[in-house]
């Protein structure tokens, strides 16, 4: 709904303004720790049902190609992010 969406948003912002996205890219980019991958693809995902620039801030971080090599990667635990 409009007024969840609308509640998130300042948590969200709030993320993206700490500089946290390409630290969250960078862990999903890293299989090593399947758990983390996991958790930041799961925040990118939130981030990523804000706002368009919100949204943006993650392609400009180069967060579609991790997440389509994901996507690739078959793992569907991963995949459902």
């Amino acid at each position: 709904t409009i007024v969840a969406r609308e509640a998130t948003e300042p948590i969200i912002q709030r993320v993206v303004d700490s500089g946290a996205v390409p630290i969250l890219i960078a862990f999903m980019r890293d299989p090593s720790f399947p758990q983390l991958q996991y958790e930041a693809c799961w925040i990118v995902t939130n981030i990523s049902s804000g706002s368009s620039l919100q949204c943006q801030s993650i392609i400009d971080k180069g967060g579609i190609d991790v997440l389509l090599r994901i996507l690739y990667e078959n793992r569907a635990d991963l995949s459902r992010q």
